[in-house]
């Protein structure tokens, strides 16, 4: 450790002033960023959570009197029924119980009763008659025990005398074929005069019900709402949860009347907020996305942001003005200096004294010059070394394209093939003549295209029909000037490396055309193709290294030497597909030579 202290030291004292304010400055700023940010973000977390705790106190107030008067007003509409003196008639006395004239009246009473209420789903009074009134939007529906009170909830109606109660799917004593959940008002008619029970009033709330006391709410950041009765059996939900998990949000909270804690649901963290409804021992729980209230501050913390940004912008202002002010002389003989890193190695122009900037200055030019003169016979060497280069590749692949037409010649002599070798020396013949061209290292496009005819023409008389060539050769490019013996080896390697291994008939696609000021050639083969590993090697430069590819490899060297360039071909390769190499031969009018 104290090495590394010492070694900072050293490295510090080293610098120059500039530099030593300026990572003085810049830690200074670094901290104070950093402090900055962590007190922003704590500030910022805690207003978002407090905010959402205030966001849920009042969606659960506003969702708490929307159920409160929901079944209020069912309670009132029930009075109403239970207060009628033909039903008070129809339910003491038993001569009119189940007629058809006191069905009649009962049922209009009761269709009132759910007209003026869209949640109620039904409506059934039972007289101590054993006679069952009702309406229902579906379909009157048949008990499944033998009297209503033997209903495992009806001794609690009984306490209350009078008094309702509500039960989560209390209407299961029917024949129901269905899973909707159902929330049922329930309360004993007592004979007005005598005030002793002649019935039962069962009004069932349908879940939507309940789903519209807090649809509206809930439209904004996503909430989510459940509502559970004193058992904790969900009443109403647009959650996802399972019960279960309410259950086990419930037990991590600290009961009270209003509670909330952060519980992540689907990798994202929600405020889960809790209220009773002390009536009926229900709790609602609302869960606010914490993401949703954060984007609706993103305005107050970008404003913050750009104001922290600002500081450090002008902090930053203050580091180079000071900086300058002390460091100006050497920053102007650095300005001067500035085109070395841009290739331009010219002597600055800068009045200076007999100072320690003038001898730096002097000291700057001496080297410049002599750099300048330094780099010029680097130059010239380079362009000797890169010629003979040149010269050295054409001449390994003038005899290893010798080798390989000999081969097929003498295959075609063991044949005893006179005809089709006489064929070979006349094309051998034709292919050199084009290639010596005099000496001259360029030919035009037309001649190279000759020159691959007469190659293909020989490796079809050793090889017979395994391949078929196709041309595509603008005529306007005929004329420019090329590299010569650039696309011999291409199809060479399409036929050694392409056609011959897969061992099936195969086809080479030769194309020459002009775009954009290049002379674009494209040799195609639908052969083995490569490997994507294989292909990865050669766009890697790894071309050099290959060994199997002599031709092509030698072919892309000498491009790369004559032109000076990287960037002049493409190899693309499929495995059991084929091979396609283009070569991009930059040209241009003086390149195109008159008819």
């Amino acid at each position: 450790m104290k090495k590394i202290k010492n070694l900072c030291k050293l490295v510090y004292t080293n610098l120059n002033i500039s530099a030593k304010m300026t990572i003085l400055y810049l830690a200074f700023l670094i901290l104070s960023l950093i402090i900055s940010s962590v007190v922003y973000y704590r500030l910022s977390y805690q207003l978002t959570l407090q905010k959402s705790r205030d966001l849920s106190m009042q969606t659960l107030y506003s969702l708490k009197s929307n159920i409160y008067t929901m079944l209020d007003n069912t309670s009132f509409n029930s009075r109403i029924i239970m207060g009628n003196m033909d039903i008070q008639d129809i339910l003491t006395y038993k001569e009119l119980a189940n007629t058809q004239e006191s069905q009649r009246k009962l049922t209009n009473y009761l269709v009132t009763l759910m007209d003026s209420a869209p949640y109620i789903k039904s409506v059934y009074i039972f007289d101590n008659f054993d006679t069952r009134y009702g309406s229902d939007k579906k379909y009157l529906k048949s008990l499944k025990i033998q009297n209503i009170k033997n209903a495992y909830w009806y001794k609690d109606v009984e306490k209350e005398q009078g008094y309702y109660i509500v039960r989560l799917n209390a209407d299961s004593v029917f024949n129901i074929h269905s899973s909707e959940k159902t929330v049922s008002l329930l309360r004993i008619i007592n004979n007005n005069i005598t005030m002793k029970p002649i019935g039962l009033l069962m009004v069932n709330l349908s879940e939507d019900g309940f789903q519209s006391c807090y649809n509206e709410i809930v439209q904004k950041y996503g909430t989510r709402i459940v509502i559970l009765d004193e058992n904790n059996r969900i009443i109403s939900t647009n959650d996802d949860l399972g019960q279960e998990e309410y259950r086990n949000l419930l037990d991590s909270q600290v009961y009270k009347e209003t509670n909330s804690s952060i519980f992540d649901h689907n990798d994202k963290p929600y405020l889960y907020s809790t209220m009773f409804l002390e009536r009926y021992g229900w709790k609602m729980i609302i869960g606010i996305p914490l993401e949703q209230l954060q984007a609706e501050g993103s305005l107050y913390r970008m404003a913050s942001l750009l104001i922290i940004i600002l500081n450090g912008i002008l902090l930053c202002i203050g580091i180079v003005f000071v900086s300058r002010l002390i460091t100006s002389p050497i920053h102007r003989l650095l300005k001067s200096m500035k085109a070395v890193e841009s290739g331009q190695f010219d002597i600055v122009e800068m009045e200076t004294g007999n100072d320690e900037i003038g001898k730096l200055k002097n000291g700057y030019n001496l080297m410049v010059i002599e750099i300048k003169n330094l780099i010029g016979r680097i130059v010239t060497e380079q362009k000797t070394k890169r010629k003979a280069e040149l010269n050295v590749l054409q001449e390994q692949i003038k005899p290893h394209f010798l080798y390989n037409t000999l081969d097929a010649m003498g295959y075609l002599a063991l044949a005893g093939k006179n005809g089709e070798l006489y064929d070979a020396l006349e094309a051998l013949g034709s292919y050199y003549r084009k290639c010596l061209s005099k000496g001259s290292e360029i030919i035009t496009v037309e001649d190279e295209l000759e020159i691959v005819r007469d190659y293909i023409h020989l490796q079809l008389l050793r090889y017979g029909d395994i391949f078929s060539v196709h041309y595509d050769i603008d005529d306007e490019i005929l004329k420019y000037s090329t590299v010569k013996l650039i696309l011999q080896p291409l199809v060479e390697n399409s036929i050694y490396h392409g056609i011959k291994p897969k061992g099936e008939h195969g086809d080479i696609r030769i194309s020459a055309k002009l775009q954009d000021g290049y002379a674009v050639f494209t040799v195609e083969d639908n052969g083995m193709g490569m490997t994507e590993e294989e292909l990865e090697q050669l766009n890697n430069n790894a071309l050099d290294n290959n060994l199997n590819s002599f031709g092509l490899r030698g072919t892309i060297q000498r491009v790369k030497i004559y032109y000076e360039r990287e960037d002049l071909y493409i190899i693309e390769s499929t495995y059991k597909q084929g091979t396609k190499i283009t070569l991009r031969i930059p040209v241009s009018q003086e390149d195109r030579r008159s008819v």
